[in-house]
């Protein structure tokens, strides 16, 4: 699944806030679930998401009040065991 964080994603975000990240309304919307994030990575309907380096780098620059811009990642679900992972 590919997650775009938009500008609107970015203006509502509220920078250090697991709910109110841009990446986690951005989960949000794709998902129609709450989606709580971390530095590290994501909760999203009770599966863990880890974060790559590109989404790590763009909440610390998020939480920092740098400039940050839209972009999008994909979401892949592993067939094993259900366990959400970004790549």
């Amino acid at each position: 699944m590919l997650v775009e964080v938009r500008q609107e994603h970015i203006d509502k975000g509220r920078p250090l806030s697991i709910y109110s990240c841009p990446v986690a309304h951005a989960l949000q919307d794709q998902t129609g679930e709450l989606a709580y994030v971390s530095q590290n990575y994501c909760l999203v309907n009770g599966k863990d998401i880890d974060l790559p380096p590109l989404v790590r780098e763009f909440i610390r620059k998020y939480d920092e009040g740098s400039t940050v811009y839209p972009f999008s990642f994909n979401l892949e679900l592993e067939n094993e065991d259900s366990r959400i992972i970004v790549r």
